[in-house]
C-alpha cells in the first residue's frame, strides 16, 4: 500500500525503477520499429528511383535523335520552297512540346508522395498515443 516495497523499506523505488525500465524498453521498442519502417521506405524509394531515372534518360536520348532527324527532314524537304517557314514551324514546335512536357513533370513532382510519409505517420500516432489523445 501507498507504493512500499517490503524489500528494502524505500517508498517504491524498485516498483518506480522497474516501471520506468518498461517504458523505456517500449520507446526503444518504438523507435526501432519506426527505424526500421524509414529504412524500408528508403530502399523502396530507392529501387523505384533508378530504374525510373535510366529508362527517362534513355528514352530522352531516343527522342531527341528522332526530333532531330525529323526536324532535318522537314527542313530539307522545304528548302528550296518554304525554308525560313520551315525552320520557324519546327522551333515553334519544340517550343510548345517543351512547355507542354514542363508543365507534365512541375505537376508529377508536385503531386508526389512525400518521402518518409508513412514513418511520419506513424511517429504522429505514437505521440497521439504517449499523450493520451487517444489509441490509434
Amino acid at each position: 500500500m501507498f507504493g512500499f516495497d517490503k524489500s528494502d523499506g524505500a517508498p517504491g523505488s524498485s516498483g518506480l525503477l522497474d516501471r520506468g525500465k518498461a517504458i523505456l524498453s517500449i520507446l526503444l521498442q518504438m523507435g526501432r520499429n519506426r527505424l526500421e519502417l524509414a529504412a524500408n521506405e528508403i530502399q523502396e524509394e530507392y529501387e523505384r528511383f533508378w530504374p525510373l531515372l535510366i529508362k527517362t534518360l534513355v528514352s530522352l536520348v531516343l527522342l531527341a535523335f528522332g526530333a532531330f532527324f525529323a526536324s532535318v527532314f522537314i527542313i530539307v524537304l522545304f528548302w528550296d520552297t518554304h525554308r525560313l517557314l520551315a525552320l520557324g514551324g519546327v522551333a515553334g514546335l519544340y517550343l510548345i512540346m517543351g512547355t507542354l512536357f514542363a508543365r507534365h513533370v512541375i505537376c508529377i513532382w508536385t503531386k508526389r508522395r512525400r518521402l518518409f510519409s508513412s514513418t511520419i505517420e506513424e511517429l504522429e500516432k505514437d505521440i497521439r498515443s504517449l499523450n493520451g489523445d487517444g489509441v490509434g
